[in-house]
């Protein structure tokens, strides 16, 4: 049995309590970031669960000391959870899996979840390494391989399958599994 943290993140912090991340419209009326991103999380614990891994699910929002609190856990991978913006309704999408470049379990860990949902996906998957300050950001300080997750652009055509939250985090834990098979 393997051990993993997943973070969804935007949820809200103390001192932005409406964070809730990307939204289509701008507005918020449509698809919110922290609702996409929660209802894929959620699948995802189940089935890694189901599938007898120990599964963290951190949804307070709190970012002070979170790679402290991520290390304290000891997992064996950690996940953070977005959905990408910046489409604006083009019909191109993607899924994006990014991993600290210098972490080759990262790298196979992006690479074995990107595969899993790519195989449901109605577009393709890229696997990249964590090439700026935000992505970076995300891993930096975490002692664990770490995948920030991007799997879809919510204001892209397509962006009603990112609502599929059961498919997604399904997708997503049939990957982790596959990774902690591999390297257990």
């Amino acid at each position: 049995m393997a051990r993993v943290c997943i973070d969804v993140q935007h949820i809200g912090k103390p001192n932005k309590p409406r964070d809730r991340g990307a939204a289509w419209p701008a507005d918020g009326s449509g698809l919110v970031e922290v609702h996409l991103t929660l209802g894929y999380a959620v699948a995802m614990e189940r089935a890694l669960h189901d599938l007898g891994h120990e599964v963290f699910l951190l949804v307070d929002g709190y970012y002070g000391d979170r790679h402290k609190r991520v290390n304290a856990l000891a997992p064996d991978l950690y996940l953070a959870c977005h959905v990408n913006a910046g489409m604006g309704g083009k019909p191109y999408n993607r899924g994006e899996f990014y991993h600290w470049p210098q972490s080759s379990n990262g790298h196979a860990a992006a690479q074995a979840i990107a595969e899993a949902v790519a195989a449901v996906a109605p577009w393709r998957c890229e696997v990249k390494p964590a090439d700026s300050s935000r992505t970076q950001a995300t891993m930096d300080g975490v002692r664990a391989p770490t995948v920030l997750l991007e799997p879809g652009f919510l204001d892209g055509l397509d962006a009603s399958w990112l609502q599929q939250s059961h498919t997604l985090g399904g997708a997503m834990a049939s990957g982790v599994d596959a990774y902690l098979r591999r390297v257990s």
